[in-house]
């Protein structure tokens, strides 16, 4: 055991798996924003936030392009569902909505049939 040599090979650089990674961390808070886990006023204390606008200052303008599309990728994954990034008052508000909907759709399409039928 002592005599084994373990081989650990990436088709990717570092600097590869940190705009990746970078990019996936954008994509929540641009999703947490949007669906109301948390508010744009809330951006300018958020220490996550500080850290990627340390993070992006410093990458070059090759990075930072590369970096908008993969934030374009993982937000279109993202925002596939909404509930995962809202409040659990806001998916109470989500889900009473849908039920509603749902109830008013069921009454709208039996009340003429009944009417129909009588």
């Amino acid at each position: 055991m002592k005599n084994e040599l373990n081989i650990v090979t990436r088709q990717e650089t570092f600097n590869d798996l940190a705009v990746r990674e970078l990019a996936e961390g954008r994509s929540a808070c641009i999703c947490s924003i949007q669906f109301g886990r948390c508010k744009k006023e809330d951006c300018n204390t958020c220490s996550i936030n500080k850290q990627y606008n340390n993070c992006y200052r410093q990458m070059s303008d090759y990075d930072k392009q590369r970096l908008a599309k993969y934030i374009s990728e993982n937000y279109i994954r993202d925002s596939v569902s909404p509930q995962k990034w809202m409040t659990y008052r806001g998916l109470c508000l989500n889900t009473i909505k849908w039920c509603v909907i749902a109830l008013l759709s069921f009454v709208l399409l039996v009340l003429p049939l009944a009417m129909m039928g009588g």
